[in-house]
């Protein structure tokens, strides 16, 4: 059996047209190529942390969520002032890192503005009354429920039966 991605390798290979179009500032004879498929990458990678990550404590490290200019020019080879400031592509490639966090600060802050639901986020005196409560409500409701039974139970005896048991 042939494995998917060993042939989608030939066909992305011979079709150029399923290559991701780049902006006009990225070029492949210097370092621009290679800070934008950087940046691409560390965006899913944050992505994902916002995704599974959904407490407030859990975002005090701002490179937890955020990319950094020193992150990407450690993973480029450069140093930061350079790529970031120096070369004809630096304000483009500065404007779309810019982009990139303030996309990643939003999906952060929609994510911590969702409503946590469930026994994690309750205090633990609020989670001790709702079980008393529930033990309470259910005590009633069994208590309930043999008396009805009682009752229906005595009215669907005879006559007989209910005077040799001596309650009639």
């Amino acid at each position: 059996m042939i494995d998917d991605s060993y042939l989608a390798q030939f066909i992305d290979a011979q079709h150029p047209e399923n290559i991701e179009a780049l902006p006009k500032w990225v070029s492949s004879k210097n370092s621009s190529l290679k800070s934008y498929q950087v940046i691409c990458e560390l965006k899913k990678y944050k992505d994902r942390y916002i995704r599974s990550h959904g407490n407030k404590t859990d975002y005090t490290l701002r490179s937890s969520y955020q990319i950094t200019k020193a992150e990407v020019a450690k993973i480029v080879g450069v140093n930061p002032q350079p790529l970031f400031n120096s070369n004809s592509y630096s304000r483009d490639l500065t404007n779309y890192f810019d982009s990139v966090n303030k996309a990643l600060e939003d999906k952060k802050i929609k994510r911590l503005a969702k409503k946590q639901g469930g026994l994690k986020q309750k205090q633990k005196a609020e989670l001790i009354k709702q079980i008393q409560d529930d033990r309470k409500r259910n005590a009633d409701a069994m208590e309930k429920t043999v008396d009805e039974l009682f009752q229906k139970t005595l009215d669907s005896m005879s006559l007989d039966v209910k005077r040799k048991l001596g309650l009639v």
